[in-house]
C-alpha cells in the first residue's frame, strides 16, 4: 500500500469541509422551503373559510351567475393551489452517502479517500439542490395560483 499521495492533504481537507457545508446549506435550504410550503398552506386554508363566508354573505346579494363564477374559480384556484402544495410536500428523499461504501475505505490511505469522498459529496449535492430546485419552482406556481385566486375574487 502506497502512503504517497497526489493530493495535498490540505487542499483535500479544505475540499470536503467545504462541500459538507454545502450540503448541510441545502438541507437547511429544503427545510425553509418546507416551511415556506406549510405557510401558504395554512394561508389557502384560511383564504378558502373566508370565501365561504363571503359567498353565504352575499348569497343573497349578488346575482346567482356572478356567486356560481366566484364560488367555482375559487375552488379550481384553491385546488390548483392545494395539489401544487402537495406536490412540493410529497416525500422525496435527500440523497444520502452509502455508508457501507465508506466502510469498504477504512484500510485505504485517507487522502485518497477523502478524494473519493470529495466526489461522492458532489454527486449527493448535485441531486439535492436539484430536488430543492423543482420544490421552490412548485412553491412559486402555488404563489402564482393564490395571487391569481386574490385577483378572481377581487374583481368579481
Amino acid at each position: 500500500m502506497n502512503s504517497e499521495s497526489k493530493y495535498n492533504p490540505e487542499t483535500v481537507n479544505a475540499v470536503l469541509e467545504v462541500m459538507r457545508k454545502e450540503l448541510e446549506a441545502e438541507e437547511k435550504r429544503d427545510d425553509f422551503v418546507l416551511n415556506k410550503t406549510n405557510t401558504i398552506l395554512t394561508v389557502s386554508g384560511i383564504l378558502l373559510a373566508a370565501i365561504s363566508f363571503l359567498i353565504h354573505d352575499f348569497g343573497g346579494v349578488l346575482p346567482r351567475f356572478m356567486l356560481l363564477i366566484l364560488v367555482i374559480g375559487a375552488l379550481c384556484v384553491f385546488c390548483s393551489i392545494l395539489v401544487v402544495l402537495l406536490l412540493v410536500l410529497k416525500v422525496e428523499s435527500f440523497a444520502r452517502i452509502d455508508f457501507n461504501v465508506l466502510l469498504g475505505e477504512l484500510r485505504h490511505n485517507p487522502v485518497e479517500v477523502k478524494s473519493r469522498l470529495i466526489a461522492t459529496y458532489k454527486e449527493v449535492l448535485l441531486k439535492n439542490s436539484n430536488l430543492v430546485k423543482h420544490r421552490v419552482q412548485r412553491l412559486w406556481y402555488s404563489i402564482y395560483f393564490m395571487i391569481a385566486g386574490a385577483v378572481t375574487i377581487i374583481l368579481v
